[in-house]
């Protein structure tokens, strides 16, 4: 940071002027003492190093002006932390460097006009200053007209010639320099991480622990914030954070699905605000920091900060999410996510709703490219792009050097192994921070006796487990290679039957043992079930957008739901329950099956359990009444029949989870054991809970890590 007395400094929502003595903070003034503020100076001027001791004694404190220099230290470091709201224990501005002396967690940054040096004038006009001073009245005589006509012409020869050069001159393309792991802490993050300048702000809706976290963008301990006048019956994640820095706007959840009200708090702990009259999927805030945008359904809306004055902003095929606007305001990036042909791009649209385009249109054949974000010059656009089930880094030129041509075309940056996601540009550009994400699980069987989780099958990083009907093979979908397997219980004659980029999901052994149904999803493919036989071979294609496949116990038919996922309302309220007759090919669609969805067909063939989408509530359909009877909104996810037929076993959606089982004769419910210390995972991070054949709970335990990482870029 250059030494300057007459600098401007910024950094977070402050402001520092160096000459008037002023510190304001969103434009206002904070009172500070004379003697804090000089020490803020110099800490700025040496922003992101430590300051020693001894080099503050000399710079602030002449030695004739003090008697204990140590406790005059202390106490103005304390004045300085007050006025800028910071904490010693955690701190976002002022470090203490033990035994050593105190450094300014950076960045700070001057303005242009402050740090540009004054260009001396060139040696032609000087030489005319200092003779004019001199008193010399000696004027040049002035070229004839035709040598000022061929000189004009051939410095216009010239200047063509370098302007063809620069046009034609290739632009040097990002590239990363190096890369270090900033966290260790082993919490389960989840993009995105948004940062002030000092801090990164991160959240763990994976969990457990639950909760939004803070950490230096130099790495360090992760701090866990405070969540005041919050409702407790909500989760909350971040979704944008304000342009000076000052709150953080969070979306929140209370059930199943990411849709609920927003709320706005303070980067510094104060009280938080709930935002009325907006139910959001994703939410960002326009540059003026006086209205919100935000995502529902399948379009945007305009809203006032208090959530009033709602209006749509443009309406979009699929589901919006991930706004971020460029830094001069006039264009709002996002992702579109499409169920229908497992598809997310990245889309662009003007500040007045208008222009509504895709962007990298061709680029990928299936595309699956999101979470992008500006850095903060405009001169660049960093993204993560999804293949084979791992994401890297990518970056786009957006404003070429003076003369030089755009390359439009996407450069990658990382290249694994881990999957990096969420990108983020720190404040000055030259750092990019992402989660490295390493995806893998642990299979457990809850142990009645003992009463706690053991290994199963020597703990397989196993999927959506089913079992054969004589108890001797199993299917499981392998994480994180989402590949569909069966072998024998003992791990022997191990088979293949799916491969990528197909990722399988929640296979189901037909009671003959010959056959295993599943669904799955490729690239630029919407969700299909596909019957494979146990021995391996063809993919035999069912139906396109079914899923949560089952079996009657003859294994002539199938049941299954009309809505493979159920993120989306609008089409989880039209699922319905539907038979297939696998002899015939013939569908029928049970009578008042309108809105459930993932089947479970009992294993004595007498009732089909479902769940109800958008409340999570247990009905069960009974073949001798053909009548479905509702039993309660319980809240509750991946059900199973027990082998007898007499439980039905399902995890619950609240916080912590459990397993609970209910007993059909009377519909009594059990409370089995807490899933608490669970962290989740599997091929789409959802909590998967099975049975083996002798009844005993399973579930896949999140062994893997995710971690974030900072990389130093070069973006020309």
């Amino acid at each position: 940071m250059p030494t300057r007395s007459d600098a401007v400094y910024q950094f977070g929502q402050f402001e520092v002027n160096a000459t008037s003595g002023e510190l304001l903070r969103n434009g206002k003034r904070v009172k500070l003492q004379e003697q804090p503020f000089r020490l803020l100076v110099v800490l700025l001027e040496s922003a992101g190093e430590v300051v020693g001791r001894e080099e503050l004694r000399n710079r602030i404190w002449p030695e004739d002006t003090f008697v204990d220099f140590e406790g005059s230290l202390r106490v103005d470091v304390r004045k300085l932390r007050e006025a800028l709201g910071d904490d010693a224990e955690n701190p976002r501005y002022i470090e203490t460097v033990p035994k050593r002396g105190y450094r300014f967690l950076g960045p700070a940054v001057l303005p242009a006009e402050a740090t540009l040096p004054t260009a001396a004038p060139p040696a032609s006009a000087t030489s005319a200053l200092v003779a004019t001073a001199a008193g010399a009245v000696a004027v040049p005589k002035p070229p004839s007209a035709k040598r000022w006509v061929i000189g004009m012409t051939g410095a216009m020869v010239i200047l063509t010639g370098l302007l063809v050069y620069w046009l034609t001159l290739p632009v040097r393309p990002p590239r990363m320099l190096s890369s270090r792991q900033l966290t260790f802490d082993g919490l389960a993050k989840e993009p995105p991480i948004l940062t002030d300048g000092s801090r990164l702000y991160f959240g763990t809706i994976l969990g457990p622990p639950y909760g939004l976290y803070e950490v230096s963008v130099t790495g360090g301990e992760s701090a866990r914030m405070a969540m005041p006048n919050m409702s407790p019956f909500y989760f909350y994640r971040l979704a944008a954070i304000a342009a000076d820095s000052s709150e953080l706007l969070l979306q929140s959840r209370e059930g199943y699905q990411w849709r609920g009200p927003l709320w706005v708090v303070p980067t510094v702990s104060s009280s938080g605000r709930r935002i009325n009259d907006v139910t959001s999927t994703d939410a960002a805030w326009f540059p003026d920091g006086k209205r919100i945008v935000y995502a529902s359904g399948h379009a945007l809306y305009a809203a006032k900060n208090d959530g009033t004055d709602s209006r749509q902003f443009v309406k979009v095929n699929g589901t919006p999410s991930w706004m971020r606007w460029s830094p001069d305001g006039r264009l709002l990036r996002f992702t579109i996510t499409d169920l229908q042909t497992n598809t997310s791009s990245l889309w662009q649209v003007r500040d007045d709703g208008s222009g509504l385009h895709r962007l990298l249109s061709g680029w990928n054949d299936s595309p699956a490219e999101c979470c992008g974000s500006w850095t903060r010059d405009g001169r660049h656009f960093v993204f993560q792009s999804t293949r084979n089930l791992r994401s890297d880094i990518w970056a786009i030129r957006e404003k070429p050097g003076l003369l030089q041509k755009p390359e439009p075309t996407p450069v990658q940056l990382t290249s694994g192994p881990l999957s990096f996601e969420g990108p983020q540009p720190s404040y000055d550009g030259k750092t990019i921070f992402a989660v490295g994400v390493q995806r893998r699980g642990e299979l457990l069987r809850y142990d009645t006796t003992s009463k706690q989780f053991m290994p199963y099958l020597s703990g397989i990083s196993a999927d959506t487990v089913d079992f054969s009907r004589d108890s001797q093979w199993i299917t499981y979908v392998a994480v994180p290679e989402g590949t569909l397997w069966r072998s024998k219980l003992d791990g022997t004659e191990k088979l293949q039957l799916s491969f990528q980029p197909m990722t399988a999901y929640l296979p189901r052994w037909a009671p003959n043992g010959k056959q295993i149904v599943f669904q799955a999803v490729s690239p630029g493919k919407p969700w299909t079930m596909y019957i494979v036989s146990a021995a391996g071979g063809v993919l035999h294609e069912i139906k396109p957008w079914a899923g949560d496949p089952g079996w009657s116990p003859d294994s002539n038919s199938m049941v299954f739901s009309t809505a493979p996922v159920v993120f989306d309302p609008a089409t989880s309220a039209r699922s319905m329950i539907q038979i297939m007759d696998l002899r015939s090919r013939q569908i029928s669609t049970l009578p008042g099956s309108e809105g459930l969805f993932s089947p479970r067909w009992s294993p004595d063939g007498l009732h089909i359990a479902a769940m109800q989408a958008g409340s999570d509530t247990l009905w069960i359909f009974d073949f001798s009444t053909r009548q479905w009877r509702k039993e309660g909104q319980l809240g509750i996810a991946y059900t199973n029949w027990s082998p007898d037929s007499r439980y039905i076993y399902f995890r619950s959606t609240a916080t912590p989870p459990w397993l609970y089982r209910l007993r059909v004769a009377d519909d009594r419910i059990e409370r089995i054991v807490s899933l608490r210390g669970i962290r989740r995972t599997g091929i789409f991070g959802w909590t998967w809970v099975g049975l083996t054949p002798d009844g005993s709970p399973l579930v896949l335990r999140d062994t893997g890590s995710a971690e974030i990482y900072a990389f130093d870029v070069d973006l020309p």
